[in-house]
């Protein structure tokens, strides 16, 4: 019975017909168990037998066994996907697999697992990648001194892989120099299946055309295949990507209206709803919008401010809606322009947060209670109550500066007792 099966071997069904221990270990075709369900003839397609057996495959529960070369194959098909903070420059590592060794590891640390493996690079810059660096370095600015980064980026390997994210093993230890970067997957981020980022490891490179820079991954194997790539990478701000993003074409006021009308009106006049309660507030900071967005995929009228979401994810990088909780790329978003001109709209006050949007798509603020009640409690009348009369007396009025001086003394002291003396 076949024990292990080498799905990757069966991309190389494209470069030769056989069908013996080259693809299938131990076992030939005719005892493969899937071959009475597809009975291979070399007149048919043999793509259209490699797309079956791949499918046949992963439905399977059996574990893949990935070669070293197989891994290398898979890595000419993928590439890393784009973060919008960072624009590649210059590639100093291509995607290069990592194949530690227990033996080599150097790592000095409390209570080593044994297990760790380590893998060195060692590497020089070159004058035109050392001047590209250095060129552009404002010492002005220490939070970020560098306008052009070495970049360190770690993914995971795998079957069906066109674009990988940044992933890293559970534990990780990144040594270049002098300095040693440590990353240990909680158990929250272990829930989460995905942990990662890009590094940044400029200050400790050797920015010199004769010095070789060491850089050692180290890491505790768990059964995955993980890659390397290292670049040259010029960092974006938020910012730059905020006035990116209102330079773009933004969604028109009438697209918003007709959707608005769309969800508003219902097919039985008895359920339909003639307006909606709307709330400008964003979902992240709880204050007022000043830049109203959303994804394109996002099927909800409510929106977030997409200056903040931009700015926290420069911090983290989630990339979600905070509404919906789904996948929101920066490509993805669009500025609602019909929510951007209610922001800015003349008829709002600056604490008005809410608006009711009629059916018909026209909007109305809501009025602010906290107001009204206080206008309302300015009017009321003054009763004396020690007169039989009910007529309401008018209060008097006092200027403000009367006002302002009652309210800031009181006289606690009655009128018949006599102050106490001084001493």
């Amino acid at each position: 019975m076949l024990q292990q099966y080498d799905y990757c071997s069966v991309a190389r069904c494209d470069r030769s017909y056989k069908f013996g221990t080259e693809f299938f270990g131990t076992v030939g075709y005719d005892q493969c168990p899937y071959s009475n369900v597809y009975d291979y003839d070399h007149k048919c397609n043999k793509n259209v037998f490699i797309l079956f057996f791949l499918v046949t495959m992963s439905l399977s529960k059996k574990r893949a066994v990935l070669s070293y070369m197989d891994i290398i194959d898979l890595i000419k098909h993928c590439k890393f996907e784009k973060i919008p903070f960072y624009e590649n420059i210059k590639e100093i590592v291509k995607l290069t697999p990592l194949r530690g060794i227990v033996e080599q590891c150097t790592l000095v640390i409390i209570d080593r697992p044994r297990d760790m493996v380590e893998q060195e690079f060692l590497l020089r810059m070159t004058v035109d990648q050392i001047n590209t660096i250095a060129l552009n370095c404002d010492i002005s600015n220490p939070k970020q001194k560098y306008l052009y980064q070495f970049q360190i980026r770690i993914c995971q390997i795998g079957l069906g892989c066109s674009e990988v994210t940044d992933e890293f093993p559970d534990k990780l230890f990144i040594q270049v120099g002098t300095k040693t970067w440590s990353y240990t997957v909680s158990d929250k981020q272990f829930k989460k299946k995905k942990f990662g980022h890009p590094i940044d490891c400029t200050e400790e490179i050797q920015l010199c055309p004769y010095v070789t820079n060491s850089i050692k991954i180290n890491w505790v194997p768990n059964g995955k295949h993980y890659a390397i790539e290292m670049n040259i990478v010029k960092k974006i701000s938020a910012d730059t990507l905020i006035e990116k993003l209102l330079s773009k074409e933004g969604r028109s006021s009438e697209d918003t209206k007709n959707e608005i009308i769309n969800k508003l009106t219902d097919v039985d006049p008895d359920l339909a709803t003639t307006s909606n309660h709307f709330s400008l507030l964003c979902p992240l900071t709880k204050t007022r919008m000043n830049l109203p967005a959303k994804s394109i995929n996002c099927d909800h009228i409510k929106c977030f401010d997409a200056s903040t979401f931009i700015k926290l994810n420069e911090l983290n990088l989630t990339w979600l809606c905070p509404i919906c909780h789904v996948s929101c790329l920066y490509d993805e978003i669009k500025v609602e322009n019909y929510f951007l001109e209610i922001v800015k709209s003349s008829r709002l006050e600056d604490d008005d947060n809410e608006i009711v949007i009629h059916n018909d798509g026209s909007w109305e603020k809501v009025l602010n209670t906290i107001n009204t009640l206080v206008t309302e409690v300015k009017h009321i009348d003054f009763m004396d109550l020690d007169s039989d009369d009910e007529e309401s007396i008018e209060p008097k009025k006092e200027s403000k500066a009367e006002y302002s001086k009652f309210s800031e003394f009181i006289d606690l002291v009655d009128e018949d007792e006599e102050p106490p003396k001084k001493n």
